[in-house]
């Protein structure tokens, strides 16, 4: 069965002809980053695969914010027991490929076209797994904690994000340095403009948190528990989890 998007909200704008060009470029660098793992995000997925095995005995729901187009989802939800899957992101082109991905799902799949955060706030549904994979550091601080707290309403056990994270002695300008300074040599499978791409956008748009905070952040939005997990190869980005 093809697998259909609705829209968060009806009259949501058509994305036009440039802003189909602009994603395109966009998202083929994203999309290199993750062929040649540079955010570790097999990784993040195998641990997240891991949990669903051990602890998801019985069908269970999953909340995706920021699905893109379900890169590596298919395979870390296969052999567990979800019964639902719903994906939200405001890309269309990458929802596009998400429900060809989807297509035949042993699971019921929603997907939606809108944005996250007023996905998360205006819906009273509720999932026992939702995660976030390296979204929410878009954010404003005061915005991160608010969506923690949207997105504890609507978990009954677990919420997972994979992040950027600082170290805790590190201020925004500090953790750029290092990024520039580790990962221009580390990341040499990128041109030299898929890497001025991707480095303008982590530095114009990236606003990522201490890791004590990414932590304080979670339980300060009422999760019961906050551990982190993991950190990727390059020390860029962190798994936490948070249990109701």
């Amino acid at each position: 069965m093809a697998v259909s998007i609705r829209e968060l909200r009806q009259g949501a704008p058509i994305l036009d002809e440039d802003a189909l060009l602009i994603f395109q470029k966009q998202w083929r660098t994203y999309q290199r980053l993750l062929d040649l793992d540079y955010l570790s995000h097999r990784d993040a997925l195998s641990r997240l695969h891991a949990i669903l095995i051990a602890e998801g005995a019985h069908p269970f729901s999953f909340l995706d914010l920021a699905c893109g187009d379900v890169f590596g989802m298919v395979e870390t939800l296969s052999d567990t027991h979800v019964a639902r899957y719903r994906g939200v992101d405001l890309s269309t082109p990458a929802l596009t490929l998400a429900a060809a991905r989807l297509e035949g799902a042993p699971f019921t799949v929603d997907l939606i076209h809108g944005d996250i955060v007023e996905a998360i706030e205006q819906s009273d549904e509720t999932f026992d797994i939702v995660w976030c994979g390296l979204c929410l550091h878009h954010l404003a601080s005061a915005d991160k904690r608010r969506m923690l707290a949207a997105i504890r309403r609507r978990t009954r056990k677990t919420c997972l994000i994979y992040e950027p994270a600082r170290h805790d002695d590190e201020d925004r300008p500090a953790f750029m340095a290092r990024f520039l300074r580790d990962h221009s040599a580390r990341w040499n499978g990128l041109t030299e403009s898929e890497w001025q791409d991707i480095s303008r956008h982590i530095i114009e748009c990236d606003f990522p948190e201490r890791d004590a905070d990414w932590r304080a952040m979670g339980i300060a939005g009422g999760f019961a528990g906050a551990e982190k997990l993991f950190t990727s190869a390059t020390d860029f980005a962190s798994l936490y989890r948070f249990d109701v």
